[in-house]
């Protein structure tokens, strides 16, 4: 069941079962954002080819209606043509762009896809990219990430009610109005601060596989959207690193300890819930809610 905007309590009303279970409701869902580990989306970074178009595949199982994609470049001039293809089928093109290649597609709308996808079902997601300008070999083309979600935008707000800690009630308390909205109003500051939206990442298909081949320096990594505050990892690489891709905050050193390692994220001065951040030189890793 969707997050249902609350509407607010007013003294003297009658206290309604269905006003009530909005809060349950609410709860639950934003419960459900914050279950299990947190599960970062693979990102691909590839070696430019001008003579040629690159590639690469993922998989996803099926699970919510909008497909989101970031594609970011280093030093090129033009995106010639861009081809997205969801089980064989082209679902987006474009032609003489300026990078980076960012969006949402509606996999719902018939228009697109003449078949709705199956909830369940894996389908391949392959992304063919010509580039005009460049260095062959030594320019980037960095898959960000490739995710599904039940909503257009997981962008955090920053507006509304502030966050209002619930009151603590004892046995005989007559409930508010005022007390009863601190409910409405914290759960709705809670929806828009995570973004407001579950997410499905799809998986990278053999990256060893993809035609353009991967770089040399295996700057392939992880983007996730901050949710949990403790951050597991296995590295055994020295330049293993947390990077701000807004390039506002700090890069954070992961050590190359060879062992699984534990990083607390509020020590993190820029780290905020909802926050997009990459990861970059590990072997695995996912946010959780214990150390």
């Amino acid at each position: 069941m969707p997050y249902t905007p609350m509407s607010l309590f007013t003294n003297g009303e009658i206290l309604s079962a269905y006003k009530l279970n909005s809060i349950s409701r609410n709860v639950h869902y934003l419960a459900g954002l914050f279950g299990g580990a947190n599960i970062p989306a693979g990102t691909l970074v590839i070696k430019s080819l001008v003579d040629a178009p690159a590639d690469a595949t993922y998989y996803i199982r099926h699970k919510f209606r909008y497909l989101h994609y970031d594609i970011g470049y280093a030093n090129y001039d033009t995106v010639e043509e861009a081809y997205i293809y969801f089980d064989g089928d082209e679902i987006h093109f474009e032609e003489d762009d300026t990078p980076p290649l960012t969006g949402v597609i509606d996999l719902h709308d018939t228009g697109i896809l003449a078949v709705t996808p199956t909830v369940g079902q894996w389908y391949p997601i392959t992304f063919i990219i010509e580039i005009l300008g460049g260095s062959p070999g030594t320019d980037k083309l960095r898959f960000n990430y490739i995710f599904e979600s039940d909503v257009t935008s997981l962008t955090p707000g920053t507006t509304g009610t502030p966050y209002q800690a619930p009151k603590i009630w004892s046995h005989g308390e007559f409930p508010t109005a005022a007390e009863l909205n601190k409910y409405s109003n914290s759960l709705g500051y809670l929806y828009d601060r995570i973004g407001g939206g579950s997410i499905q990442p799809a998986i990278l298909y053999n990256r060893s596989l993809q035609t353009t081949n991967t770089n040399d320096s295996n700057e392939s990594g992880f983007h996730f959207f901050h949710k949990y505050r403790w951050f597991h990892y296995l590295n055994s690489t020295s330049g293993a690193e947390i990077t701000d891709p807004a390039g506002v905050g700090d890069d954070v050193s992961l050590g190359d300890s060879g062992e699984w390692t534990t990083l607390d994220l509020e020590t993190v001065d820029w780290m905020t819930p909802g926050k997009i951040y990459y990861v970059k030189f590990v072997t695995c890793c996912a946010e959780d809610s214990t150390p």
